[in-house]
């Protein structure tokens, strides 16, 4: 890729990705989405940047939403929250848990879309109380 050449440092080119991986969701191209955020999110992993995985699994978590593949959905946006909740990123965390919730609520698992749902109030009143 043309682009790793003009960039120096790994981090660059994981927020490089990143970035690129979401227009194309924004496009609508979530399969080309899905392939250059897996890149990303490798070169997070090997950097060992929390942060980046955890916003990379949610964007890849989004790609899967767009295509109504909510299980594979949930693997990506679970793994994400995960990682939210160890960095203490609880507004994205909370974002987050309301979108589990909904993909919960989409496939009849209300009882685990409204625990989702109490996640993210509970987050949004911690993120408030710090």
């Amino acid at each position: 890729m043309k682009l790793s050449k003009k960039i120096k440092s790994n981090n660059e080119l994981c927020q490089s990705l990143n970035s690129y991986g979401n227009w194309h969701i924004n496009m609508g191209h979530y399969d080309t989405a899905e392939i250059i955020l897996r890149s990303a999110l490798e070169i997070a992993v090997k950097e060992g940047s929390i942060s980046d995985q955890a916003i990379i699994n949610n964007n890849i978590g989004n790609t899967f939403t767009y295509r109504v593949v909510y299980d594979s959905a949930l693997y990506y946006y679970i793994a994400a929250e995960n990682l939210f909740d160890k960095n203490k990123d609880f507004r994205r965390a909370s974002i987050l848990a309301i979108n589990i919730s909904s993909i919960y609520t989409q496939i009849k698992l209300k009882d685990k879309a409204k625990e989702q749902a109490q996640k993210a109030v509970d987050l949004s009143i911690k993120m408030n109380d710090t």
